[in-house]
């Protein structure tokens, strides 16, 4: 599921996507505290891969997540 969550913050681009969004496009059959969690333990994956590749980040705040690429 985390390649997933991945695949759809990068093909939002520059301007992100917003985290309910997410929750409720890959964990829409649970309940919103749930989805939630599991959003946060994939962003927490996610965080862990690039904190590990230069040149690029994984950017969030409380309501939008994107990537930032640096040249």
């Amino acid at each position: 599921m985390t390649a997933l969550v991945l695949a759809a913050i990068a093909a939002e681009g520059p301007r992100g996507i917003r985290r309910e969004v997410l929750a409720e496009r890959f964990w829409q059959n649970r309940s919103d505290a749930q989805s939630k969690s599991c959003l946060r333990q994939a962003l927490t994956t996610l965080r862990k891969v690039f904190a590990e590749k230069e040149g690029m980040a994984l950017v969030t705040d409380s309501e939008i997540v994107r990537l930032e690429t640096s040249p």
